[in-house]
């Protein structure tokens, strides 16, 4: 009987090691802390108006449904560029915006520039997007980027 009771201990403290670290995972998953923190956007032949927002985006603190939001601080806009996800169309976006940090939902679905394929909902880093599938909607009718998009994790 006292093999079957260390048996028992055994197992219980496995399942708890496992919980535990199943906790963790799922704690760091729901905070972001596996999605890039920073990335390298290229927009640089989207022409001169949207060119400018070429270069680091990083994640701030702010959320749009959950989902993270990356802005560009380039020093020469008062205009931030933001690529934050539009849950209603299940795709990545990017707009501009004075004050980030106040986007909502409706901002981050309407009006936008730039807009990644519909991913179902399953697309949590737009790093991880298809590039090729990312359309231009600067010039009225939606168009396919130039070659030369890219959003690259920097970590």
């Amino acid at each position: 009987h006292f093999c079957s009771y260390l048996d028992t201990i055994f197992l219980f403290v496995v399942y708890i090691g496992i919980l535990v670290g199943w906790i963790f995972v799922t704690a760091n998953q729901l905070s972001g802390n596996y999605l890039c923190q920073s990335f390298h956007a290229n927009l640089i032949d989207l022409g001169v108006l949207h060119g400018q927002y070429t270069g680091p985006f990083h994640r701030i603190s702010h959320t749009i449904d959950g989902r993270a939001v990356y802005i560009n601080e380039s020093i020469q806009n008062k205009t931030k560029g933001v690529f934050g996800y539009c849950k209603l169309e299940s795709r990545w976006t990017f707009v501009t915006s004075d004050d980030p940090s106040r986007l909502s939902r409706n901002d981050v679905c309407t009006n936008f520039l730039l807009g990644s394929s519909d991913d179902g909902g399953m697309i949590f880093d737009p790093t991880d997007t298809e590039m090729e599938e990312w359309l231009f909607y600067g010039k009225g009718v939606p168009v396919g980027v130039p070659s030369t998009f890219e959003l690259v994790c920097r970590f």
